[in-house]
């Protein structure tokens, strides 16, 4: 038996009080039986969306007129409210050419992608089941609504979708669906990486992504193409166990964030073009990070993330390769560079690259816990690492604003360095001697 709360039920309610239908149906059905917490509540209802906006004006709703669509917030939850409808033939494999709002509930529900998304609900009547999903919760498997060829040629995104939920829920994929998944999921990178991103990003950032992606790559290289050279791709010394791509997703395995797996997916990829072997019959990889931010960046172009997580992970992959020294004095000059949060999520990945390769890399390990000692130390002791936080300002300098910000940038540096105390006296002292040097 599920419940969803009195004020979710209030929305079914209002709608039927004028005559029409109304459930609550998809993903937030699914979610409740599986008891996982969901605030996107979404309603398949016969109203119009004039009677529909008349109802919920309070709300300030956004009217998608042509879906027979209104959407609005209601507290903690996302309300999405789509009339019953069909829908005409698909074109380009994405989009169906017409909708008709002269449906019922059954034809909206035969339209819909896996039985797990096709089941409705409403706290008079119960759970409303005309495709087996209760079924295929039970079996934990994924299914299509009807047949599994047809629905998921018609429209190429349901398989990459079907991955997702599948890796999200440990679902099991039905066979026969699994079979044309195989055969035809090459076909979901033709829609364009727009149209792809947040399915596979939402892949990307499920707990089955790894287990998926090692025993079945395909359902990773058929995206990221450039990553179907990396199977079976020898890196060749003693540092790594795994091949390239096996390696690049058990990092990937090692972080817990989207961004830091972003960059885990992309770190290495330039390696496949600056593979050098050596005198020793080993290989090197110089100028990979750069490489590798070349081919992310043919990606960025057309994702929609936002600028800066997409500057973050660029920069992530850019420095994943970075030495850097054991010393405090030289942390503090990263902090000074980069910030603290962005340190962390460097150490995050440089940790779960090292991770993912040989035990002749795991003093690398070591070394990233104690870079996160010195980061650790920096929070604490909260040392003058930028030039804002010197005891002075650049007014204080009897200087052209040109040469003030040379003294300041030598007056941080001095600091961080140990080298020059962080007070009044001592830093207007060196600013004259740093000015008359200049002079």
């Amino acid at each position: 038996m599920i419940k969803f709360p009195s004020k979710l039920v209030d929305i079914l309610t209002k709608i039927n009080a004028r005559g029409y239908e109304a459930y609550f149906v998809g993903g937030c059905i699914r979610d409740a039986i599986l008891g996982i917490e969901t605030h996107d509540i979404d309603i398949n209802t016969n109203a119009t969306t004039e009677v529909l906006s008349e109802l919920f004006s309070m709300y300030s709703p956004t009217v998608y007129e042509t879906y027979g669509n209104l959407t609005f917030k209601l507290d903690e939850y996302n309300i999405d409210i789509t009339r019953f409808r069909k829908e005409g033939k698909y074109i380009k494999h994405r989009y169906p050419t017409g909708i008709n709002f002269n449906a019922t509930l059954k034809d909206d529900i035969m339209r819909r992608d896996f039985t797990i998304n096709a089941l409705v609900y409403h706290p008079n009547k119960g759970i409303g089941d005309l495709v087996g999903g209760l079924e295929s919760l039970k079996k934990k498997e994924m299914k299509t609504v009807g047949n599994a060829y047809l629905k998921l040629n018609e429209d190429y995104l349901r398989m990459l979708r079907m991955v997702r939920f599948s890796s999200k829920l440990d679902f099991n994929i039905e066979p026969q669906a699994f079979r044309i998944l195989k055969e035809h999921y090459y076909r979901v990178a033709s829609l364009g990486l727009s149209q792809i991103e947040n399915d596979f990003l939402g892949f990307l950032d499920t707990k089955g992504f790894v287990k998926n992606a090692l025993e079945n790559p395909w359902l990773v290289t058929e995206i990221i193409t450039e990553l179907k050279e990396a199977v079976e791709f020898s890196q060749s010394n003693i540092f790594h166990s795994y091949d390239l791509f096996e390696h690049t997703i058990r990092v990937v395995d090692n972080v817990n964030t989207l961004e830091l797996k972003i960059a885990a997916l992309f770190h290495d990829i330039g390696k496949i073009k600056c593979k050098k072997e050596n005198a020793d019959g080993t290989f090197s990889f110089p100028g990979h990070s750069s490489e590798s931010l070349r081919i992310m960046n043919r990606y960025f172009s057309e994702w929609n993330l936002d600028k800066h997580t997409k500057d973050t992970v660029r920069k992530l992959v850019l420095l994943h390769d970075l030495s850097i020294p054991m010393n405090y004095i030289e942390m503090k000059k990263l902090v000074s560079l980069n910030g603290v949060r962005f340190m962390r999520k460097l150490i995050a990945l440089k940790r779960s690259d090292n991770l993912a390769k040989s035990k002749h890399a795991y003093y690398q390990v070591e070394k990233c816990d104690n870079y996160l000692m010195f980061l650790d130390r920096i929070e604490k002791e909260k040392p003058a690492v930028s030039i804002k936080d010197l005891a002075i300002t650049g007014d204080e300098i009897d200087s052209a604003p040109q040469v003030r910000t040379r003294i300041l940038n030598e007056l941080i540096n001095l600091v961080i360095e140990e080298k020059l105390e962080n007070n009044k006296d001592a830093l207007l002292k060196a600013a004259i001697r740093i000015r008359d040097a200049i002079y």
